[in-house]
């Protein structure tokens, strides 16, 4: 396993303050994804079938560094990678979480086909509990939630941009429906919120065609809720 030990200086017993149990977990990418100005990964595990979420120590989001291949590429969406870890640190609104091993690169292993990704979508009622954009920090404190990451498959969504009065800079959203229910989430996707948020995209609804995967999370806590976002879109035709 390649080691960045030169760029991050880390003692080979203990990082943290706490005795390193190295694993490696191998996932295909389903979200890379703008979190507070880095980055957000998160997979489904090709051993169990459960999402991971990498995270540095308290849920911390990923610098490019963390996540770079040795070669300096960055992770894509439907990249199987090899991703050294060193627990699980779930937190109350995101269960998935596991703490990386910043001493080691990741390893792209290979691409999964789109075609093989439809095993991993829900059908679920709601997404996540209700149609609203957010679910309020309460609610899940009270009942509990088991995941914050779904896959699900739509038919035909519009992107929106938008300069919302409380914002400094341009909004992406996508509007969509799911179990014939209307939803208007957020878009952190980093290709298609760079797609849309440049200047030469005006103001205004862009409705796209076809079948499209949308894999969707839920952010942090701001002002009491949790806004559900679309951290990743995949074209199916």
């Amino acid at each position: 396993m390649a080691d960045k030990t030169d760029t991050y200086c880390l003692m080979d017993q203990f990082l943290w303050g706490e005795e390193v149990n190295l694993e490696t977990i191998r996932i295909v990418c389903l979200a890379n994804s703008r979190k507070l100005g880095e980055r957000c990964i998160a997979g489904v595990d090709l051993e169990t079938g459960k999402w991971v979420r990498p995270v540095n120590e308290g849920g911390a989001e990923l610098s490019l560094k963390d996540i770079n291949y040795e070669d300096g590429s960055t992770p894509q969406v439907l990249d199987i990678i090899n991703m050294p870890v060193i627990k699980r640190q779930p937190l109350y609104y995101q269960p998935e979480n596991w703490v990386i091993n910043r001493k080691n690169f990741w390893s792209k292993v290979g691409r999964l086909p789109v075609s093989k990704l439809q095993q991993y979508c829900e059908n679920l009622p709601f997404i996540f509990y209700n149609s609203s954009d957010r679910l309020p920090q309460d609610f899940i404190l009270s009942k509990g939630i088991e995941q914050s990451l779904i896959l699900v498959e739509v038919e035909g969504i519009c992107i929106e941009k938008k300069l919302p009065p409380w914002r400094a800079n341009s909004q992406v959203r996508a509007k969509f429906k799911y179990n014939g229910i209307f939803y208007d989430l957020a878009v952190t996707d980093i290709q298609w919120e760079q797609k849309f948020s440049g200047q030469q995209i005006e103001i205004g609804e862009y409705p796209c065609k076809g079948r499209f995967l949308l894999t969707i999370g839920l952010g942090k806590e701001f002002k009491g809720e949790h806004y559900k976002l679309i951290v990743s879109i995949i074209k199916l035709d």
